[in-house]
């Protein structure tokens, strides 16, 4: 994961700006690494439905192991996931991964 939005030389205020805006026009403040990808081939990504400012969003998790045609699982995590199931969530995890 890599920062979209860029940061050097640049005054919180516009950084805010500009991390306020890129969801509202469809955009990520965040863009998935897909050299680092392809280096570590991963069988299993975790993503998160939380945020999508926070982090790289689900779906561009999804269409890039699809475009890349990397073959990895990809697993979403939600709040619901930790609060409502506890330590379920990470049962699941360790199911997927057996």
């Amino acid at each position: 994961m890599a920062s979209a939005v860029p940061i050097a030389g640049f005054a919180i205020g516009a950084i805010d700006s500009a991390a306020s805006e890129m969801p509202r026009v469809g955009g990520s403040t965040y863009t998935v690494d897909i050299l680092l990808l392809r280096r570590l081939q991963p069988d299993l990504l975790l993503t998160q439905a939380l945020c999508d400012v926070c982090a790289v969003s689900e779906g561009q998790v999804r269409r890039t192991v699809h475009e890349e045609e990397f073959g990895a699982q990809v697993l979403t995590l939600t709040s619901l996931d930790l609060a409502d199931e506890g330590l379920a969530g990470a049962w699941r995890l360790r199911c997927i991964r057996a």
